[in-house]
Formats: structure tokens, C-alpha cells, sequence
């Protein structure tokens, strides 16, 4: 468990530089140029809660978060205290994040045991010696007492991945050890969602800042800190997160927060455009196969059944074709689509 403030534990900050580097300090700059260095220093060890305070993110909330508009939790500004403790846990009137170390990396010249030393007593007082260390996963979890989306529910934890880069340079007195935060990976509402993944680079703000959706409190990686979402000019970039006519139909009554029958009655009404427009599809491209260029021009004394069953065959290897040579995501629902929508339209002229 790590307790957030406005500044870092002392712990945390016990051998920070108070100014810049000497000359002689070589800066690290090979790391610089590849990773955000969040340390530099001589202590060969460091506790997992010390490491945790030093990778940890700041978390940008919305003025529109429904926890901070209303009831107990109703703060602004730096009195805000979310993420809260888990309910088995004390109370805080500060900010409780909690930590994982999910992996650690030995270094191929470091063999043998040693990377590693656990406090059962205090987990967070568990050592990892640097000397041995060439990377690390922490993982670091939000808890929040409930979800106010579009399907609300109490107990809501988030998550996001960091993989840190830990360096030497021995000939270096007052930093021989280095530490970089190589990437952060944002979960949204867990792992079946498409994650929100930051490559650290030149243009990256730290500490790294979180915005937390309002009400679902799902984690987006914000680059540069200042609390905005920025869309790339890239459509291939976007394309997730493209908004057009029919999403914004689709999403309307989940946003007005309508009751869940009402989204059902949309999703419903989408889905019987989707299949009666795509039994017209295939409709027409099988009586096109069959008729106009099977019956009218290369064999005019086919008969009535043949030609149905040539239709159905058209039909069948457009699907199939759209379905095994998808290009995206997309063209493999247009297939299903289609399929769906030739079963609809022949079910629809059996009952007829």
C-alpha cells in the first residue's frame, strides 16, 4: 500500500540530489536518450515501497467525477482522496494506491540468488538489491467504492502495468545505479479492453499523469501531463476511438443514463437495420449471379431450380469470401453480417 501526497515520502527523497549533477557525474545519458530516468543514485538496495513511491503516477479526476460531487467523498482540489482504501482496510483521508512487483528481470552477469530479500512482516519493506537487477514490473491498483456508468456496481478496482529499466555505470561515484520507466500500460475496466499504452520518449511529463474517467474511472495515459485528450491527425492511430452518426445513436441513451431496457430497444433496432440491410445485399448480388448473367446471358434454358440453387451459392461464396479474406476487424462483421442477414432473409421466406 502506497499513501499519495502532494509531495513524496521522505523516504522517497532521502538521497534525491538537492541540485544539479557535477561534472564528473556521467548523467546517464546513454538511458536519458531511450527511457525517463525516475532515479539516479549509489545505494546498491532499495525497498519495494521506496521503488513504488518513485514509479508512481499522478491521477488527473474530472470536475464532473459523480464520487467527488456528492457524499463523503465530496472534496476538490488537493483534499481530494481518491483512490480510497479497500473496505477491509482503515480509513485514510489521504489518497491509497496500492503496488505489485509482478516480475524481476536478474541480470545475465549477476547468476545466482540474491536479487531479492521478502519481509513477510512488512511487504513493503522487501529489498531488491540494484546490483543484480536489469528490470522490473510494478503494477500499481485503484479502488474505488463504486461504478456509476452505464452499468453501476460497488467495488470498482483499476489497474495499470509499469516496466522500469534499471542501469549501471560504474565508473560513475555519485550515480553508478539508474532507474527508467520504459512504459506504462493503462487497463480499461480490465484485461479484455484495449489498453491505453505509453512509450516513454523525449516528450513525456514526469511523474506520469493518469486521467481517470468519470464514473467507470477507467486509466488513459496522458504524455505530457496537461490533462487533455489529444487525437492524433493519423486515422489508422484514431481508429478506435473514431466517433461518427451511428456510434453517437448508439451511445445516446447510455449517456443520458436511460434505463437498461431502453439501450436494449437501440441495440435492437441497430442490429434489425444491420441484418435487413445485409439480406438486401446478398439478395441482390445472388439474383444478379443467377438471373442477369447465369440465366439472360450464358445458359437461358437453365431452369427455376437450378437458378435457385446457383443463387444460393452466389450468396454463400460472398459471404465465405468476405468472412476468409478479411482486411480488419470490420470486414469479418460484415461478413458475419451478411451471413446473418442471408439466414434472417431465408428464414423470413420459409414462413412466408
Amino acid at each position: 500500500m502506497l499513501v499519495l501526497s502532494a509531495d513524496r515520502p521522505a523516504e522517497a527523497r532521502a538521497d534525491v540530489p538537492t541540485g544539479p549533477p557535477s561534472a564528473e557525474c556521467c548523467r546517464h545519458e546513454d538511458l536519458a536518450s531511450e527511457y525517463g530516468i525516475i532515479w539516479t543514485g549509489a545505494d546498491p538496495k532499495m525497498t519495494i515501497e521506496r521503488l513504488a513511491a518513485y514509479a508512481a503516477p499522478v491521477l488527473w479526476f474530472s470536475p464532473d467525477e459523480p464520487l467527488l460531487k456528492e457524499g463523503p467523498l465530496r472534496r476538490t482540489g488537493k483534499d481530494i482522496n481518491l483512490p480510497v482504501p479497500f473496505p477491509f482496510e482503515e480509513e485514510s483521508e489521504q489518497p491509497i494506491v496500492y503496488f505489485r512487483v509482478r516480475r524481476i528481470l536478474q541480470r545475465v552477469d549477476e547468476a545466482g540468488p540474491g536479487k531479492y530479500t521478502a519481509d513477510i512482516a512488512l511487504r513493503g519493506h522487501s529489498v531488491i538489491y540494484l546490483e543484480k537487477v536489469g528490470g522490473i514490473d510494478l503494477d500499481f491498483f485503484f479502488y474505488y467504492p463504486m461504478d456509476v456508468g452505464g452499468n453501476p456496481h460497488k467495488h470498482d478496482v483499476e489497474y495499470i502495468e509499469t516496466r522500469l529499466a534499471v542501469g549501471r555505470a560504474e565508473d560513475c561515484a555519485e550515480c553508478p545505479f539508474v532507474m527508467g520507466l520504459m512504459r506504462v500500460n493503462a487497463k480499461a475496466h480490465g484485461v479484455l479492453c484495449f489498453d491505453n499504452t505509453l512509450e516513454t520518449d523525449d516528450y513525456t511529463v514526469f511523474p506520469v499523469t493518469l486521467l481517470v474517467e468519470e464514473g467507470k474511472h477507467a486509466s488513459c495515459t496522458d504524455k505530457n501531463g496537461d490533462g487533455l485528450l489529444q487525437y492524433s491527425a493519423d486515422k489508422d492511430v484514431n481508429e478506435r476511438v473514431k466517433i461518427d452518426n451511428d456510434i453517437m445513436v448508439l451511445a445516446n441513451p447510455e449517456i443520458a443514463r436511460l434505463p437498461n431496457w431502453v439501450v436494449a430497444l437501440v441495440a435492437a433496432g441497430g442490429l434489425a437495420a444491420a441484418l435487413s440491410t445485409a439480406a438486401g445485399l446478398l439478395l441482390v448480388i445472388s439474383s444478379a449471379v443467377s438471373h442477369d448473367l447465369i440465366k439472360k446471358q450464358l445458359k437461358p434454358d437453365i431452369s427455376d431450380h437450378w437458378e435457385l440453387i446457383l443463387a444460393r451459392v452466389a450468396a454463400g461464396a460472398t459471404d465465405a469470401t468476405l468472412s476468409v479474406t478479411p482486411k480488419n476487424e470490420w470486414d469479418i462483421a460484415a461478413g458475419v453480417l451478411l451471413g446473418l442477414g442471408g439466414l434472417f432473409g431465408g428464414v423470413t421466406r420459409k414462413i412466408r
